[in-house]
């Protein structure tokens, strides 16, 4: 109903399309996809004049780090592309740099793009806005839900299954035969309330054993760390849990390594990266079935579970005794590896819809995130 008046009293200006898109990223619903998928053609060019880099605050060293060339394009001596090469961008406050780049018709022209977005929720501007354009777009999606949008849209956009989580570095991330476990289970996060880690400490209390042991990692991103550090005691749970922070990749991976489970307790994400770091490190992970975001049917037999967010302190004592069940590296390596994901992306080009200029797409080189986007 909310809908159906926002689009009925506000027929003729864009604060619509804004509320409309904020609505379907709040609901997946049928009725403001229908909206979207009707309004189409004007709801992306308001978001292409409506996209902003000024806003972004990104260095331009920094932006430079966050796209990539995995082939590049061929052309005849007159200076026809005659093969496209194929280009990268990661993190979805990227896209406006190319968006609105004096050199966006040749980059279209000469490449197929990739967009990796970083969160959840695809109705943006930042995503949309490509939909203005003839040449088709390859969006990677691992939340259903958005494969699901995107598809439905019938437009030039391409949807994808994988994600940020499907090119890990198993270089940095791997299995350690000569780490014995320490901790009966791990949270890597920012000191954020995204990250939810108030669900962790209650868990752990509610389990109420002096014995159990459990680590945190806090990255370089969010302004709670001091309030994340006064839960813990608030808990009462100080001598349950160890505190690291800004640990490198290679600490990292002992710590994953280390720990007998990986937990996500975030209700949204983009394509976390960190329960399949921990894949690759060997160690089982834990989502919430509540989650909007992870690709959850990576979690199976063989890597992990999907959990109520009531069954966590259940879920966790079942972990200490049982981690050995599971075998998560041997199953990334075989289904989610750069390798296999390049492998992955090879095919989609050579979709028709990409034209004959493709058809030798599997030259590809293999990139990875560790974290940002890189070669291997």
């Amino acid at each position: 109903m909310l809908l159906s008046l926002v689009y009925i009293f506000w027929p003729a200006t864009n604060i619509r399309w804004k509320l409309l898109l904020a609505s379907h990223r709040f609901s997946y619903s049928k009725s403001s996809l229908r909206l979207i998928k009707k309004n189409l053609k004007q709801i992306s060019e308001w978001c292409l004049d409506n996209v902003k880099v000024d806003d972004l605050g990104l260095e331009e060293e920094f932006f430079n780090k966050r796209h990539i060339i995995l082939r590049n394009p061929r052309f005849s001596d007159d200076g026809h592309c005659v093969s496209k090469g194929v280009l990268v961008l990661t993190f979805t406050t990227t896209f406006p740099y190319f968006l609105k780049s004096k050199k966006r018709d040749d980059f279209l022209r000469n490449y197929v793009i990739v967009l990796e977005p970083s969160w959840a929720g695809y109705a943006l501007p930042e995503i949309l806005a490509w939909a203005c354009f003839e040449s088709p777009v390859i969006v990677q999606a691992s939340e259903k839900k958005d494969f699901e949008f995107i598809a439905a849209l019938n437009s030039n956009l391409l949807p994808v299954e994988f994600g940020a989580s499907d090119w890990v570095d198993h270089e940095l991330f791997y299995p350690i035969p000569s780490v014995t476990k320490e901790f009966d289970s791990l949270l890597v996060g920012n000191s954020t309330y995204v990250k939810r880690i108030h669900i962790f400490l209650k868990a752990i209390k509610s389990i109420n054993d002096p014995a159990y042991k459990a680590a945190i990692v806090l990255g370089k991103w969010g302004e709670f760390y001091e309030r994340i550090i006064d839960l813990i005691d608030f808990y009462g749970v100080d001598n349950n849990i160890t505190v690291y922070n800004n640990l490198s990749p290679k600490d990292l991976n002992i710590l994953y390594n280390k720990s007998r489970v990986n937990v996500l307790l975030s209700l949204k994400e983009g394509s976390n990266r960190v329960i399949f770091e921990g894949f690759f490190a060997g160690t089982p992970g834990i989502v919430l079935a509540e989650n909007v975001g992870v690709n959850k049917s990576y979690l199976n037999s063989q890597t992990g579970k999907v959990i109520k967010e009531g069954f966590l302190p259940k879920t966790l004592v079942t972990f200490r005794d049982n981690f050995d069940n599971y075998s998560p590296a041997e199953w990334s390596r075989a289904n989610i590896s750069c390798f296999c994901t390049t492998k992955k992306l090879s095919r989609v080009l050579m979709d028709s819809r990409f034209g004959s200029d493709c058809s030798d797409s599997l030259d590809l080189k293999v990139k990875v995130n560790s974290p940002e986007v890189q070669f291997l």
